[in-house]
């Protein structure tokens, strides 16, 4: 079977693109399958392709999202989106000769971000997989250049694969119910092993991500400034990740003079070098369509602490007092009596029991081996059906 895996980036610490090429290698070494992956433009996510030798074609295209806020500035940059969609009508154009160069069997779009390899599998009558990972609306402003065109191709799909429940939840109103399925993101458990944590009285924590609002590093940031006020300064604090929030949140470190206790790491590639040096990470996310980073982190036997919202999927990952530790988004005396907590006692077997339950739930529910199982079952079924018909 021939898959074509259409990007919406090119990054090599995106958690669609990384999900995207260990969708591809699984299904390349495991099933046998032959996949190719368009990317739609220069990055170095390439380098994660060539190390695994799977091909890949860079083809030029622009996204079809557009920031749902109404301002002069918006609406010019609208139109201008506009007239740049016209130049992927040659992208599409491409896609179709590639597909039918290569023999393709099904399309499988990656993100929400991208919509040409649906066009073109349209064209081409080929089937349409669309995996939505992103919650456009609340999480990054956005929405649809049309929604309801938009929307009537992505339900023109053979299947939709959501990441999560919360995030399937954001769609109800604009996704046809009886094509979906929820298949969570597999994480590679190669790196899994147990280790000992919170073994001495200097506690490491980490936050991992893009440094934003929706991120919402500021809030351990001030939580923990008030710990050293109380005094209790047994922690030091690594922010891994960059962004545009960078400046800010150094200098609000800076301010407070908490430089010897915060470490900006920036973006790393040695991520699971470090986690096994972490005794908990702490999530503060507005809103997470899934919780990657957190998956990571109990994989490597950390303690998880994550806020949880209406926006956020964090309860499908952690069970608050049981694998993980959960506080309501924005209520800092609850993440700061949880820090307290664990800095006041950080030997008390409760927190790494949660730690090992962590680790044990997620190896059991989020291994890559399980979701790539599923796609595959989702692309048997789809040539199944194919053929029945034919």
């Amino acid at each position: 079977m021939n898959i074509l895996l259409v990007s919406s980036d090119n990054n090599k610490t995106s958690g669609a693109f990384l999900s995207l090429v260990e969708l591809a290698v699984n299904l390349e070494t495991r099933y046998g399958y032959k996949v190719f992956v368009i990317l739609p433009k220069p990055g170095d996510g390439i380098s994660l392709l060539e190390e695994y030798k799977i091909n890949y074609k860079i083809v030029p295209t622009l996204s079809w999202i557009v920031y749902k806020n109404i301002s002069i500035k918006s609406i010019v940059k609208y139109c201008i989106k506009g007239i740049g969609l016209l130049l992927n009508v040659i992208s599409i154009l491409y896609l179709c000769f590639f597909i039918y160069k290569y023999k393709i069997d099904i399309v499988h779009n990656n993100t929400i971000f991208t919509y040409i390899g649906a066009v073109a599998s349209k064209i081409m009558r080929k089937p349409l997989v669309w995996h939505i990972r992103e919650d456009i609306e609340n999480a990054f402003t956005s929405k649809l250049f049309n929604n309801r065109l938009g929307y009537k191709l992505i339900n023109s799909s053979n299947c939709i694969i959501f990441v999560s429940n919360y995030i399937q939840s954001r769609y109800t109103k604009h996704i046809d119910n009886t094509k979906y399925v929820v298949i969570y993101d597999g994480i590679d458990t190669s790196f899994y092993k147990v280790r000992p944590i919170l073994t001495n009285n200097l506690v490491n924590i980490a936050v991992i991500g893009h440094l934003n609002r929706n991120k919402n590093q500021i809030e351990l940031i001030e939580t923990l400034h008030n710990l050293i006020s109380k005094k209790v300064t047994n922690f030091h604090l690594y922010i891994i990740g960059d962004g545009e929030l960078r400046s800010e949140l150094e200098e609000y470190v800076k301010h407070y003079n908490m430089d010897s206790y915060v470490s900006f790491y920036g973006r790393r590639s040695d991520l699971h070098a470090i986690l096994d040096t972490i005794d908990v990470v702490v999530s503060c996310s507005k809103s997470e369509a899934f919780g990657r980073t957190l998956i990571e982190a109990m994989l490597h036997g950390c303690l998880v602490i994550s806020s949880v919202s209406e926006n956020n999927a964090s309860n499908e990952i952690i069970e608050s007092g049981v694998n993980g530790l959960l506080y309501p988004l924005g209520d800092m005396i609850k993440l700061e009596y949880l820090l307290e907590s664990i800095l006041y006692n950080p030997q008390n077997q409760i927190y790494t029991a949660y730690a090992k339950k962590g680790q044990n739930s997620a190896f059991s529910r989020f291994t890559r081996n399980k979701t790539v199982e599923s796609i595959q079952l989702v692309y048997s079924q789809l040539i199944r059906d194919i053929n029945k018909y034919e």
